[in-house]
């Protein structure tokens, strides 16, 4: 009995398609069905075919093609699951074929799909842990030498196959925009087992080598830069970009007037307004520019060149810092409290730096 086919029961018609005769009689291909379901493949025959075909009185390919096609594909996937498609496979989907009254051209389109998609799937498991031996591969040649699929699609799906496994785990690696050493050494270890050279464009390896800063950063291995301002003794830039340096200001918005006061008609239409008034000026905190120019954060301090003057702020004075996507807010023990802005290309890394040297001024 096939493991492939499971039996259907069969349809009752109802009293007026029996009257009528309408349409071709469906239990003649659940019939078929059944019997493929029953017993052996090999051991049904021809004439066990033609039985139902002239008790029904119906060519159940020509009026079931799709489903009878369907019968064909879920034996010949049943085949090539368990990876052993060999000369027995090939004889039972042969006698199978013959049962049904396929011919090659029914059959081959949807054949050599369920092939590449299979192809495509065992080579997905193969290079899934980033590592392909010999024996995969092996293994994965036999397999397509037992398909009809052309020499060149299988060298394709084979070369596609390890590329977007690299790519994907590529693309994972760099989700947290951090690119460590050990995850350099595995993206190399999956490209030498995988036979894959890499290929990045100038804004990928732009990106990868800004990760691998950013990783370098965090563990305290910051950038040195030469810098065209005089610096201290020991004295080293670790960042440098255009920056806008705000603060917070006390700004007058009205002045609203209160008091008693008493009005005393002088003559027609003009009063004089007698009394004591106090002045109460409304007042509210805003954040204003206070000059463009150039950020530098040294191992010592932060250094603002501005427009008219240069402006420091040694890090054992920064409480804490507030960092966003285009600046940072520096909050100090004392005096006011910048808030200096830069492009939005030069925040994080501004923010990593500025965050690793205030950390290393609280260990000194």
């Amino acid at each position: 009995m096939s493991s492939v086919f499971s039996t259907l029961p069969p349809v009752k018609k109802s009293f007026f398609a029996r009257l009528f005769s309408t349409g071709a009689d469906e239990n003649a291909f659940i019939e078929l069905n059944n019997l493929l379901a029953s017993k052996p493949l090999l051991e049904i025959g021809t004439q066990d075919v033609a039985a139902i075909i002239t008790r029904f009185n119906v060519d159940i390919t020509r009026h079931f093609p799709e489903r009878v096609k369907n019968l064909f594909y879920a034996y010949f996937q049943h085949c090539i699951n368990d990876r052993s498609f060999g000369e027995e496979e090939k004889t039972a989907l042969r006698h199978l074929k013959k049962l049904l009254q396929l011919t090659d051209s029914d059959i081959i389109d949807a054949q050599k799909k369920i092939e590449e998609n299979f192809l495509i799937t065992e080579w997905k498991k193969a290079v899934a842990d980033g590592r392909l031996t010999k024996e995969e591969e092996a293994a994965l040649d036999k397999l397509a030498a037992s398909f009809t699929l052309h020499e060149d699609l299988v060298k394709q799906i084979s070369a596609l196959t390890r590329e977007l496994h690299y790519r994907e785990t590529l693309k994972t690696t760099m989700d947290d925009r951090r690119l460590t050493d050990e995850e350099e050494a595995e993206l190399k270890a999956i490209s030498e087992s995988l036979s894959v050279t890499p290929q990045f464009d100038e804004a990928t390896q732009t990106i990868l080598e800004r990760f691998r800063l950013f990783y370098q950063i965090e563990n305290g291995i910051l950038p040195e830069y030469s810098v065209d301002i005089n610096l201290l003794k020991g004295e080293v830039c670790h960042f440098g970009c255009a920056a806008n340096w705000h603060e917070y200001r006390s700004v007058t918005h009205r002045v609203n007037y209160a008091g008693p006061a008493v009005s005393i008609k002088i003559m027609r239409g003009v009063y004089y307004r007698a009394g004591s008034m106090s002045v109460q000026p409304v007042r509210s905190q805003e954040l204003q520019l206070i000059g463009s120019g150039m950020l530098y954060l040294t191992n010592k301090r932060v250094i603002f060149v501005g427009d008219n003057k240069a402006t420091t702020i040694r890090y054992t004075k920064i409480v804490t810092m507030n960092p966003y996507s285009n600046g940072v807010e520096i909050i100090k023990d004392a005096g006011k409290s910048p808030t200096i802005t830069v492009a939005n290309e030069n925040a994080e890394m501004m923010n990593l730096v500025l965050a690793r040297l205030i950390s290393s001024s609280g260990e000194e």
